[in-house]
């Protein structure tokens, strides 16, 4: 045993015990765990990769929801130009497109943003993790919107969906995103009201009319309030989209409630939210397969305090009419 032990002490001296790397492995902990207030008096310098930045105060938050709503924008309008080419151009890439038409200018402001968008898509995620990146994701997007680059991109949409729209539509399998977001942008808009007519002549008898409630007028089918779903809606008979049909014109309401009824209710109805199927459609070039409608569509159902009056027909005769 005692020799073991000298056979220690002999091999000892080659391990190398540095006093001073201990102290400050210590000191760094201490400064970690936060149980030492003088650490910094002490000279310490921390790696860069242990420091943690300060959280985001109100005002850079307010700065990062304005960048990211412009950077989602972009985004979404980037994919609607890519999904447009490809439907209705057919070129899987959309620089085939700029390419096949000459548009130099295009093609080279297109491969720009695709070189940084990964690294804005990146940075974008982790805004809120610190203040620096935070700043960092916000002067690129500043940068771009400030220094032309969305205009310049957007001079590129809109040339594009120009071209596109030449050619009329007539399936409702030929809606594209680019579609969605002008209808988005529609929809948004403020209109003024406009006095619409809706006829329904199911279960009317002059008996039941006397008792007729104005209540919400429902929408049917599965809600889908978007291009799509207008387009699935004016070319099918069927298909409900989740909004109420109504038209500006007299006999189209007349001819809903009586055609296949003895009585029917004609509904005059002010609305300032709806949507107007001719105009939408002419803007985007799709076919209107019943132009003679005149429809208008309210996404979802119709308040009863939109409702004006109800006049009770028989066949062409109106009969009783009844205000709200």
């Amino acid at each position: 045993m005692h020799h073991q032990v000298e056979k220690y002490q002999e091999r000892s001296p080659r391990v190398q015990i540095n006093t001073a790397s201990q102290n400050k492995a210590l000191v760094i902990q201490n400064f970690l765990d936060n149980r030492s207030a003088d650490v910094l008096e002490k000279g310490v310098r921390l790696p860069s990769s242990t420091i943690q930045l300060r959280p985001l105060n109100v005002a850079e938050l307010k700065n990062l929801e304005v960048a990211k709503k412009e950077f989602e924008d972009l985004k979404i309008r980037k994919s609607a130009l890519a999904d447009a080419l490809r439907k209705r151009g057919g070129f899987g890439n959309y620089l085939g497109y700029f390419q096949d038409r000459g548009w130099a200018h295009a093609t080279e402001e297109i491969k720009m943003l695709d070189t940084n968008f990964e690294e804005m898509n990146d940075l974008s995620r982790r805004a809120i993790t610190n203040s620096k990146v935070c700043k960092t994701f916000i002067s690129k997007v500043n940068f771009f919107t400030k220094s032309g680059g969305m205009n310049r991109f957007n001079n590129i949409f809109s040339s594009a969906e120009k071209g596109l729209l030449s050619k009329e539509r007539n399936d409702p399998t030929q809606f594209t995103k680019m579609d969605e977001i002008h209808f988005r942008d529609y929809m948004a808009k403020s209109k003024p009201a406009i006095t619409v007519l809706r006829g329904d002549g199911r279960d009317v008898t002059p008996d039941s009319f006397k008792d007729l409630p104005f209540t919400n007028i429902p929408a049917g089918g599965t809600s889908d309030i978007s291009f799509a779903g207008v387009v699935e809606h004016t070319h099918t008979n069927t298909l409900k989209n989740g909004m109420v049909s109504c038209t500006t014109d007299f006999d189209t309401a007349l001819h809903f409630a009586t055609e296949k009824h003895e009585y029917g209710v004609v509904w005059e109805l002010e609305l300032d939210k709806y949507i107007h199927v001719a105009d939408l459609l002419k803007t985007r070039n799709f076919k209107n397969r019943f132009p003679q409608q005149f429809e208008v569509l309210h996404p979802g159902s119709i308040p009863k305090s939109k409702i004006k009056s109800a006049t009770l027909y028989k066949k062409n005769v109106p009969v009783e009419k009844r205000t709200s």
